[in-house]
């Protein structure tokens, strides 16, 4: 029996207590504390008013329920039933092309200016790599028990 369909209220009330508690602040803290490295160096941090945190934290906040919505509907779908882990190698795989590419920009602190001139500091050199360990390690560890939650709830829903 399919209760509420991909994105049931229990559902939606998980991921915003993940969003909302380790999410949100956790891309505040990396936009404000090193805002030119969070642009990837696009854009030099210094012209752009520190209220654009907003409009950074709901970009990725509408990524992070894009994703959760994205993914109850693979698990869902009756046609992508055997293509689990596929979808999700290839998701990995995407991850890891992206790290390759960036790894130039992620890998260095400093300002834009910086960066441009090739004096910025390796990111093991400064707090930032430090801190990056300790928050991922965090939003992921948050992350697979909120999906967890989500399945062991769906799987209560459909036995009643």
């Amino acid at each position: 029996m399919r209760v509420e369909g991909p994105w049931p209220a229990t559902s939606v009330l998980a991921v915003g207590i993940f969003a909302a508690l380790i999410a949100s602040p956790c891309v505040a803290y990396l936009y404000l504390a090193e805002p030119d490295w969070a642009l990837l160096y696009l854009v030099n941090a210094a012209h752009v008013p520190p209220i654009f945190v907003v409009p950074v934290v709901a970009i990725a906040m509408s990524a992070l329920f894009g994703g959760f919505y994205g993914g109850a509907r693979i698990v869902l779908s009756t046609r992508l039933a055997h293509h689990h882990v596929r979808i999700l190698a290839g998701g990995g795989a995407l991850t890891l092309v992206l790290a390759v590419l960036l790894r130039a920009r992620l890998g260095a602190v400093g300002t834009a200016a910086a960066f441009r001139a090739g004096s910025a500091l390796p990111l093991g050199a400064v707090k930032l790599g430090y801190v990056l360990v300790a928050l991922a390690a965090g939003v992921i560890a948050a992350a697979a028990y909120t999906g967890w939650e989500i399945v062991r709830d769906g799987r209560r829903s459909s036995a009643r």
